[in-house]
């Protein structure tokens, strides 16, 4: 199977999966946004999969160099510290791509690198095969030299493949969010102390914040946001596309009565579970219970985790005299993790200030993320940051070759030190 087929398929379950949360329509961004309506690339290769042999413990395992136009890539996984401490009996195998100009091995010279979070359950694949395959070739700015691109995916490699095609199997909740989590395991940690170090240590890059850049796309977009406002030490470009930001119909989805209730149902349920045994069971009624949405439970697990409950997560409401009613201490903890930005922007001025360049962009027709995403851009302005806002008409997973390959990559290699 090629390639942009396996992409097309995951994206049609994994991060269908997501989008199906964020439902409705919402309008343009405003005076500050700018359309991307120009057609996608060509694609010009489709090369097909290959075994991929598992990372044994404490080491990295690539496949062979794939060539491309543009870049050539090779895709590893890496077993991570950081991952591996969770309690989800997961692993912790960090799945991820490096895409090095043509001229890497001859060149002998230093670049600039991206790194992009891919999105909901992504393996990288569509990513890969888009910039390594578009046609007409990415030109740099004349002079500069064009970037290392990392792209990790959008899951934790779990023990069993859930279609043998797949070069990517993902843990019981289908995807991760690229945060540190007790329960999950620490996916900040593993791309920005186990990640980069690897990469670093392997591969002819600049050693600088102003030479890395973090980007992504929907759940992969708003991580890289948070990642972002916390490590300006590592980045000093920012760029989130169709950021999966907690507010508007994305909350209100995530925060539905009938999958918080099922939440406080298990939790009964599995009340006398001894606790060594409570993540197999709570993996069991995931699998094999329709409870809620195995994004709530990512997102419960990873931004109000609680060891000692049940279900591994603290839920945002609680059940007075057969009532659901608002936890607002916990429902703080679930706006913190997506949301919140006017509060987060406030709290890291001094950290954005180190920032090169800012750029999200979003579609006219993605429910509540144009607005939350404009939301973001205008709170960084009432702090005196300006930021690029660029839009496109279309919906959540509309034209991600063009924006990847005019706008996203053209912008982060503008704004990037490249050492020339």
């Amino acid at each position: 199977m090629a390639r942009l087929g396996v992409a097309n398929l995951r994206r049609l379950i994994l991060v269908g999966m997501a989008v199906a949360f964020i439902g409705g329509c919402g309008g343009s961004a405003g005076e500050t946004s700018r359309s991307s309506g120009s057609a996608a690339p060509t694609v010009v290769g489709s090369p097909t999969l290959v075994p991929f042999p598992k990372a044994s413990p404490g080491s990295t395992t690539c496949e062979p160099d794939i060539s491309g136009v543009d870049y050539n890539s090779e895709t590893c996984q890496l077993e991570s510290p950081s991952l591996a401490a969770n309690l989800l009996d997961e692993p912790g195998i960090l799945h991820f791509s490096v895409l090095t100009p043509v001229d890497y091995k001859t060149s002998g010279v230093r670049y600039p690198t991206v790194y992009y979070l891919d999105g909901a359950g992504g393996d990288c694949s569509g990513f890969d095969q888009i910039v390594d395959y578009t046609s007409p070739s990415l030109e740099p700015a004349a002079g500069s030299k064009p970037p290392i691109i990392v792209c990790v995916s959008g899951g934790n490699v779990s023990g069993n493949d859930l279609l043998e095609s797949w070069r990517l199997s993902l843990n019981v909740f289908g995807l991760w969010l690229f945060a540190n989590s007790p329960v999950s395991g620490n996916g900040e940690d593993a791309i920005t102390k186990d990640l980069i170090s690897y990469v670093d240590a392997n591969y002819r890059t600049i050693v600088a914040p102003a030479s890395r850049a973090i980007t992504g796309y929907s759940v992969g977009g708003a991580a890289a946001v948070n990642i972002g406002l916390r490590h300006p030490e590592l980045f000093g470009v920012l760029y989130a596309m169709s950021p999966s930001i907690f507010e508007g119909e994305t909350s209100s989805a995530l925060l539905d009565p009938k999958p918080m209730g099922q939440l406080l149902d298990l939790a009964e349920k599995l009340a006398n579970v001894p606790q060594g045994q409570r993540a197999e069971r709570l993996k069991a009624a995931i699998e094999n219970s329709d409870i809620a949405p195995p994004i709530t439970f990512a997102y419960g697990t990873t931004f109000a985790p609680d060891p000692d409950s049940p279900i591994l997560m603290k839920v945002p409401f609680k059940r007075v005299n057969g009532v659901l009613v608002s936890d607002d201490s916990v429902l703080a903890l679930w706006t913190a993790g997506w949301g919140n930005y006017p509060a987060k922007v406030s709290q890291y001025q001094p950290n954005l200030n180190q920032f090169r360049a800012i750029g999200v962009d979003h579609g006219t027709d993605e429910g509540s993320i144009p607005e939350s995403a404009h939301l973001f851009v205008t709170s960084l302005a009432s702090i005196g940051i300006k930021a690029t806002e660029n839009t496109f008409p279309g919906g959540h997973t509309d034209n991600l070759p063009d924006r990847y390959v005019n706008y996203m990559l053209p912008f982060v290699s503008e704004h990037l030190a490249d050492g020339s």
